[in-house]
């Protein structure tokens, strides 16, 4: 099998979810980039799997809120996009 990797380019404004998934049960838990509202600021939002109970490292929460918030002030400020590589087998 042959495998074919090219780019494609997405526009921060298409940018929706940032998905995190557990290290140890593989549960995605979906944050909405466009959501007005605190849910993500919360302090007991991204301690632990909703699933399986594993704390999640304690350094991801503030991470998280961090790239939620330079999220907001890039789509409003400056036309910004990313080269995502997709990989296809042939």
């Amino acid at each position: 099998m042959l495998a074919m990797i090219t780019e494609t380019e997405v526009s921060i404004d298409d940018l929706q979810y940032l998905t995190i998934h557990c290290k140890q049960c593989g549960t995605s838990m979906p944050l909405d980039l466009n959501y007005a509202g605190a849910d993500h600021d919360r302090d007991d939002m991204l301690g632990v799997c909703s699933i399986c109970g594993i704390p999640f490292d304690s350094t991801l929460r503030p991470n998280v809120i961090g790239f939620k918030r330079a999220y907001e002030a890039l789509s409003k400020h400056a036309k910004v996009s990313f080269r995502v590589k997709i990989q296809e087998n042939c």
